[in-house]
């Protein structure tokens, strides 16, 4: 039985032998001329500049090109022009947006809020630290490492906080019927399986019951990364808040560029309570005093005097 991807180490494969050699530009296309001939088939003729441009817009942005994109690509008589077009779209802000949403899909980021009750949430701060992360070509351990786990990182920043939303878009619930232990071992479930899926691409849930079928995961496996996720402060009733604790405050993109000290010289702290338990303070302005203020309080003063919003925390 040929092994799991998320289980198996990378290892770059021999070019396959081609017929056509000349029709080959690049190795992608040694692997995808190898199998059209193996099946009897000849590559399609190239696709025209009008959809060509079509094709590589739509795939990259999710949107397809103005008229007047396409014109100044058909009009572009240089033998780079290709190049130029993709490199423009990699560069364009819907690139992130584009990739993003198929990556928000897995980490169950538009799921519903509650088990019980739908509730609104402020997890878009979370959405647009993906879509950045894809802007910026953020590597992918880095990627991996601070939605796991940010928070944990030595001296995390404010968008390696926002980042460990990753883990704060399960169901949530505040129904009295329920039975507390049980809805913690489901939030903790739910984590543990959500990241066996995304990172590892494997059936982490097949083995809550056994072991694994078909996969190498023990059950002892499978609870043993849940016990990773039982650490946590969140509590088990949301109370139907949108912000349930712990969370960040964050500031709106043209606040944090203008700088957090021109706000009428206020000295704005966020905090958060740590996977252990203790009260964490992160000044976000320069100053000696460690004395937090109450966010809980007065994010909502703040929210409409300075544009600030919360936003959950990874728990």
């Amino acid at each position: 039985m040929e092994a799991a991807l998320g289980i198996t180490a990378p290892a770059r494969p021999e070019l396959p032998t081609v017929k056509n050699e000349a029709w080959a530009r690049n190795p992608i296309d040694r692997f995808v001329l190898a199998k059209l001939e193996a099946n009897g088939l000849q590559p399609s003729a190239e696709a025209n500049k009008r959809e060509l441009i079509r094709r590589v817009t739509l795939d990259l942005t999710g949107l397809p090109p103005t008229v007047e994109e396409v014109e100044a690509f058909v009009n572009d008589k240089a033998d780079n022009a290709y190049s130029k077009l993709v490199d423009r779209l990699l560069a364009s802000e819907h690139f992130g947006e584009h990739r993003a949403h198929y990556w928000l899909d897995a980490a169950r980021y538009a799921d519903t809020n509650g088990f019980h009750y739908d509730n609104y949430r402020e997890m878009w701060p979370y959405r647009d630290w993906v879509i950045q992360a894809f802007d910026r070509n953020l590597s992918y351990d880095k990627f991996v490492i601070e939605q796991l786990a940010g928070d944990l990182l030595p001296n995390p920043t404010l968008d390696q906080l926002i980042a460990s939303g990753f883990n704060r878009n399960h169901s949530t619930t505040s129904e009295n019927g329920v039975i507390e232990e049980e809805m913690a071992v489901m939030y903790v479930k739910d984590r543990a399986d959500t990241t066996a899926a995304v990172f590892l691409a494997l059936t982490g849930a097949c083995a809550t019951c056994h072991d694994h079928k078909f996969d190498p995961i023990s059950q002892k496996d499978h609870y043993a990364l849940e016990a990773f996720f039982n650490n946590t402060t969140q509590r088990v009733m949301d109370y139907n808040r949108p912000d349930q604790p712990p969370m960040v405050i964050v500031p709106q993109p043209e606040i944090a560029s203008a700088g957090v000290s021109c706000i009428s010289g206020a000295r704005i702290w966020m905090h958060a309570l740590a996977p252990s338990g203790k009260l964490r303070t992160l000044p976000l302005t320069s100053g000696s005093t460690r004395t937090p203020l109450c966010l809980r309080h007065h994010s909502n003063r703040l929210r409409k005097s300075f544009g600030w919003w919360r936003m959950a925390l990874r728990g």
